[in-house]
């Protein structure tokens, strides 16, 4: 297989979340044997309980750090340093990844230490400037926590640029990758979608590819 065909078995990988040998690759030589290659292994995993589940995020995760930030897909493992795919600001990119694999609940930045520390100390500020309003004692601490509090979340929010030590490898984000619904991947859809991206892969234009059209005989890919 030529550098071309290994980068197009390896997308129709990440598209799907399955895994292609390199016996089976060299069978798949029009996008109709491909589409029937991945129903099968579609149907396969559901039938075993999906064990391949953790496998699909983690392929799809790679995908995205690969086509939206620049990183090399074989730089990528499960042990990589997340940082080290995401160049620039922290926070611009953090919530790049949040929005990049559609999950709502994924793991916020921490502030520095020394941030922190500076924050609680406007603990006691916050009290005592409400005390000054005049409210009874308790009415006043409970309203000076309350702003303190808000004042806290505001700033960690703006100030945060840490990645916690628990998610600073590909693997630990991986749980989070949502992924589509798989009951909706008709064979006539995965035909489709193996079509418009080897269309995208090779820069052929979409009408020139038949189901049967043989990749190397009839469209010239190497």
């Amino acid at each position: 297989m030529g550098l071309d065909s290994v980068e197009f078995v390896l997308s129709i990988e990440e598209e799907f979340g399955i895994t292609i040998s390199d016996a089976d690759a060299e069978r798949l030589v029009t996008p109709r044997k491909v589409a029937d290659h991945v129903a099968f292994c579609l149907g396969e995993t559901a039938r075993d309980g999906n064990r391949c589940l953790s496998q699909t995020q983690f392929y799809r995760l790679r995908s995205t750090l690969t086509r939206q930030f620049g990183a090399s897909r074989r730089a990528i493992r499960p042990g990589t340093p997340i940082r080290q795919l995401l160049p620039g600001d922290i926070r611009t990119q953090w919530r790049r990844l949040r929005t990049a694999i559609g999950t709502r609940h994924f793991p916020g930045l921490k502030c520095a230490k020394s941030v922190n520390c500076v924050l609680l100390l406007l603990l006691p500020l916050s009290v005592a400037s409400v005390h000054q309003a005049g409210l009874p004692f308790w009415s006043a601490t409970i309203s000076g926590f309350v702003l303190w509090a808000l004042i806290f979340h505001a700033s960690a929010t703006r100030l945060a640029d840490r990645i916690p030590p628990a998610f600073a490898t590909v693997g630990a984000l991986v749980p989070y990758v949502s992924l589509p619904d798989r009951t909706e991947w008709s064979r006539e859809y995965i035909l489709q979608r193996v079509i418009q991206m080897a269309s995208e892969q090779f820069a052929i234009p979409v009408e020139h590819i038949r189901p049967d059209s043989l990749f190397v005989e009839d469209l010239g890919i190497d």
